[in-house]
């Protein structure tokens, strides 16, 4: 970051003393960059960090985590840009997959492969973590005394600033009030405290504002929401399937008024953080009832383990910054990440280190003095601000969105649609849900890529349109979303390519070929053993069966034994020209059932079920269906046929088998 120096700065002389009260993430990155910073300009700098909640003597950070521990895409390019590799024993996982849960069903985003998604926790609880593993503000701050910063465990009681413009910090080691206080003189000052100094007590009306307003007199601290974060504890081969996931949520039910909400599972526990109205009027002690509800939600019951039991470890209700601080700067003083702003809702972390980057920069390039922290550090503060206004915008939008349940159906059949059909790279509505989920770009941008005419026309053609198409087949075939959850089975498009490139030998060897005429592919995730789901794949054509049940089909097996060969499971339709028969031609145990169309126009095709662990204990059940239409043996037959092509409903095939799926998965888990 180069600034531009004026006449009249204040610069700090070498052998100056930096004061930084809290060694949190904004705190030890500002200590970090202005050491290395001022090595590479040959320059000495003391740098303090003082810090109540540390151990004077192992460095480790005691206290609760305060929020998620999400460690973002833009923040894991920063650290990387900075030579900063996080250890295993502070990553608790590598998010792979990020699932936004709507009111219809929940739309999952791959984490792109030039991206990385971390989590991790902040603190020293839960205190019973089953692996030895550290905090990331224990973490950061171990980085910051290795780059030549010290570190004062005590509590800062007062300030007072010398004639010559110093700055004099009085703390008492271990906070005690009769405790002997300590002095620290120094040059410039940084309050990176954060906004939960004392927790349970507004912000408004702690000990430590108070104490800063004689620095900064025109301080006006930004307002604070509160949060529920709860870290529950869940056997590890209940959560191992979910693993390498976040879930977010927007929205809650009439019981409990949820606006924001985050699971992330980490080893043997999950990290859930919320807010909302219902969180807003807790009093103390409504905590562990709010999570219980929160468990109790629909959406949420489609994500978690069947007969979940949530022992919750830990249990705090910190505050986060929704606006940003007034009068943070003054001479030789500044505040720097939450205490002056941090990105709503998201990503605080990179906030906190783009702000004490900012901060760092400016003292060494500009000054410590009032006018050049205003030129060079408030800018970036400022720009955080005006963009979290979009931000207020885009959460308002995204919750409305998936929140309702005809607006979340058309938004994830537009994306469904997408992904189907367009590559990767050009997947512009997933990239905008990624990109508010990950915090993978400004609140700005989002906002303007949101009615990007392009992202108009795919939700009203693909999500619209597609939607309205699909009810009516429901309809139509008396398919009722009644009692089991409704999860994805839409394939990515890679997906596809790639799962017909391992069946291609399949198709060849029934003669087939390489691009049937009709060609439908859906995947969904079910927790259970292959024999399990083996054994209700069975049932198709059971007269008692519970899915695969669509009004005017008559689907019964005629002979043969479940899932042997030979078993044959006839479709009447109305039209008897239109009925068929499959019989199950090959069996490959635990993995794969393969059924051959008998007769009928599509005679020759093939229905496939197959299984592929995907995690322990949890199977990706594929099911794929392909044929040729009859071709004629004259000149008329060959157009009648043609226009039965162009005809054919095959969407049909799509609604019916998504709805059975679903049934499948919600039968094979509730055994």
């Amino acid at each position: 970051m180069a600034l531009r120096r004026s006449r009249k700065r204040h610069i700090l002389p070498d052998g100056a003393t930096v004061a930084v009260v809290g060694a949190g993430p904004a705190g030890c990155f500002f200590a970090f960059r202005l050491l290395r910073e001022s090595k590479e300009q040959d320059r000495s700098l003391r740098v303090v960090l003082i810090e109540r909640k540390a151990d004077p003597h192992t460095g480790a950070i005691r206290g609760c985590n305060g929020c998620a521990g999400g460690i973002s895409p833009r923040l894991a390019d920063a650290l990387q840009a900075n030579h900063i590799r996080l250890p295993s024993d502070v990553i608790q996982t590598r998010i792979r997959t990020v699932t936004l849960q709507g009111e219809w069903k929940n739309v999952e985003l791959r984490v792109p492969d030039d991206r990385r998604m971390y989590a991790a926790f902040r603190g020293a609880l839960p205190s019973r973590r089953s692996a030895r593993t550290r905090g990331l503000d224990e973490f950061l701050l171990r980085l910051a005394l290795a780059e030549g910063a010290e570190l004062l465990a005590g509590e800062v009681q007062e300030f007072r600033r010398r004639a010559d413009g110093g700055i004099d910090v009085c703390y008492r080691v271990g906070g005690e009030t009769r405790a002997k206080a300590h002095w620290l003189l120094a040059d410039f000052v940084a309050l990176a405290t954060g906004v939960n100094h004392t927790p349970g007590l507004p912000f408004r009306e702690q000990r430590f504002l108070r104490a800063i307003l004689p620095l900064l007199p025109r301080f006006r601290p930004p307002k604070i929401r509160r949060t529920l974060v709860a870290e529950v504890r869940i056997a590890s081969r209940s959560l191992r399937p979910l693993l390498g996931e976040a879930f977010f949520g927007g929205y809650g039910s009439g019981r409990i008024r949820i606006e924001m909400s985050s699971m992330i599972p980490k080893r043997e526990f999950l990290t859930v953080v919320l807010i909302g109205p219902t969180v807003d009027r807790a009093q103390r002690g409504d905590g562990q009832a709010i999570i219980a509800e929160f468990f109790r939600l629909p959406h949420v019951q489609r994500i978690l383990p069947l007969r979940f039991e949530a022992p919750v470890a830990c249990l705090c209700g910190p505050g986060i910054p929704v606006t940003a601080a007034r009068g943070y700067v003054a001479d030789r003083v500044a505040a720097v990440g939450d205490l002056a702003v941090a990105r709503l809702y998201k990503d605080g972390l990179y906030s906190a280190f783009l702000t004490a980057r900012a901060l760092a920069d400016t003292v060494l390039q500009l000054g410590v003095d009032a006018r050049s922290l205003r030129e060079g550090y408030m800018p970036v503060v400022e720009k955080l601000r005006r963009d979290n206004r979009y931000g207020r915008l885009v959460f308002l939008l995204n919750r409305i969105a998936f929140g309702n349940r005809g607006l979340s159906r058309i938004l994830y059949q537009a994306i469904l649609t997408e992904r189907k059909s367009k590559p990767e790279h050009q997947r512009r509505l997933a990239q905008i849900l990624w990109k508010i989920a990950s915090g993978d770009d400004s609140y700005r941008r989002v906002f303007f890529s949101m009615f990007h005419p392009k992202a108009i026309y795919r939700i009203v053609v693909g999500g619209l349109l597609v939607t309205l198409r699909n009810v009516a087949t429901e309809a139509v075939f008396g398919l009722k979303w009644e009692g089991f959850g409704r999860y994805p089975t839409g394939l990515h498009r890679e997906d596809f390519v790639a799962k017909k490139t391992d069946i291609l030998p399949i198709l060849e060897a029934f003669g087939l070929g390489h691009t049937p005429d009709v060609e439908r592919m859906y995947s969904i995730r079910v927790r259970s053993t292959p024999a399990r789901i083996l054994r209700e794949l069975g049932r198709f054509g059971d007269p008692d069966r519970q899915f695969f049940r669509p009004r005017f089909v008559d689907v019964r097996r005629v002979a043969g034994e479940p899932n042997r060969v030979g078993c044959r499971v006839r479709y009447k339709l109305p039209f008897p020209r239109l009925s068929f028969q499959v019989e199950l031609v090959s069996v490959e145990p635990g993995r794969r059932l393969v059924y051959r169309v008998l007769d009928g126009f599509a005679r020759g095709g093939l229905l496939l079920f197959e299984l592929d662990r995907c995690q322990p204990k949890c199977h990706l059940l594929s099911i794929y269906v392909g044929f040729n239409f009859p071709r004629g043996r004259n000149v008329i037959q060959r157009l009648l046929w043609r226009v039965f092509a162009i005809f054919f409903p095959g969407f049909a095939h799509d609604v019916v088998w998504n709805h059975s799926l679903c049934q499948l998965k919600h039968l094979i888990e509730s055994q």
